[in-house]
């Protein structure tokens, strides 16, 4: 039997990997999800899974880095840990700098990028260098070194813009915000800068949003790949997509391979870009060290990522069977769908809500309901968070 460690229980990634691993191993696999101690147990989503087989705690990886440390290794003595699974950086940069020794001592297997790897993933500014180099399509790029340079790029920047902080885990939001004007500028620039100081400016992108998906084993060999298109983001402006379709592009493709070859990657990323109507291109965004929020996309498409993280991260390509024929699929996240209503500030995104729900009814047939996957959970979640904030 299969011992599969999951952290980060409060996300949808952790619920989804959950419920793939169990329909694909069955009772060969014992499934342990485990949450951070000090998040609401209600928002702990992947604890209310019926296909987890226990549920535990651990400290916050972020302030109380050593004794989650200590918890990974007592867990993995007490109950004999094949694999372990991280889902977001908090739990994946800790554990990146340890997965040898966890390896060595105990023989569980942690199938993520080295520390150095993650960092230039993490820090966007030095991504957009990387990618430059490497001949990939950035946006149009301004990264400061003393707000006396702030005068001049204010003039010289193509509105709307984007400032974005240039690195990310542990800072609260809002980390990023799209500016109209000189003024507008200005004054959230520092705004941001008091978060962190001198985020970057980025030109604002017109277009939709399309990722590239990659698996890699630990020999840097690439076992999966895939793509979807955004079709809505919450907020509508932009973020995390709540309705997407399978998308290839072999432009996205080519250049997130570059880049995570370049880089020797192992395990799973999604390469974010967006695909510019300006220039007829894909133009990198950023890059998730991780498994992504679309993940059920991938997984009804018939590329079951997690899976395959497990039957192929410790194997030569060579091993690796066929996989089966990738389906064209949309995704909806009918809560994500709703809640992005509340995000709307103008007319024409109104328009592009009402177009995207048009374009889902239009072609019913290829939906599938993200939330279909583990509705118990999906239902506890919902009304264990609204009786919270009634509550509170």
């Amino acid at each position: 039997m299969i011992k599969v460690l999951i952290l980060d229980a409060d996300t949808g990634q952790a619920l989804e990997v959950t419920y793939k691993l169990r329909k694909c191993l069955g009772r060969l696999v014992k499934i342990i999800v485990a949450g951070q101690d000090n998040i609401p147990l209600g928002k702990n989503l992947a604890f209310f899974s019926k296909y987890a087989d226990y549920k535990l705690l651990y400290p916050d990886p972020l302030h109380h880095t050593d004794a989650f440390i200590k918890w990974i290794y007592s867990t993995c003595e007490k109950i004999g840990i094949d694999y372990i699974i991280p889902i977001v950086e908090k739990t994946m940069y800790p554990l990146s700098k340890i997965k040898k020794q966890i390896k060595n001592v105990f023989g569980a297997i942690i199938p993520i990028p080295e520390p150095n790897q993650l960092e230039l993933t993490m820090f966007k500014d030095e991504l957009i260098i990387l990618a430059n180099k490497l001949g990939i399509p950035v946006p149009k790029t301004y990264i400061l070194s003393s707000l006396d340079e702030l005068s001049r790029v204010a003039k010289e920047v193509k509105f709307p813009a984007v400032i974005k902080l240039r690195y990310e885990l542990g800072v609260p939001p809002p980390r990023y915000a799209i500016v109209y004007s000189k003024d507008d500028l200005l004054r959230k620039y520092v705004l941001l800068h008091k978060k962190q100081p001198y985020p970057i400016i980025q030109e604002y992108v017109q277009g939709f949003g399309i990722g590239s998906f990659f698996l890699f084993n630990k020999f840097s060999e690439l076992i999966l790949v895939y793509g979807h298109r955004r079709i809505l983001e919450i907020p509508v402006s932009g973020g995390p997509s709540v309705i997407a379709e399978t998308y290839i592009d072999i432009d996205a493709l080519k250049y997130g391979f570059k880049l995570l070859k370049h880089l020797k990657w192992k395990g799973v990323a999604m390469v974010e870009f967006r695909y510019s109507t300006h220039k007829g291109m894909p133009v990198l965004m950023e890059v998730n060290p991780r498994f992504w929020g679309s993940l059920p996309l991938a997984t009804d498409s018939n590329v079951n990522f997690p899976y395959e993280l497990i039957l192929y991260y410790e194997k030569r390509k060579r091993y690796r069977e066929s996989s089966n024929t990738i389906r064209k699929v949309i995704m909806i996240k009918l809560l994500g769908t709703l809640f992005t209503l509340f995000t709307i500030r103008n007319l024409e995104e109104v328009k592009r809500y009402i177009k995207a729900i048009k374009y889902v009814l239009d072609n019913i047939p290829m939906v599938h309901i993200a939330e279909l996957h583990d509705i118990k959970a999906e239902l506890i979640y919902a009304v264990a968070n609204v009786l919270h904030k009634i509550i509170s």
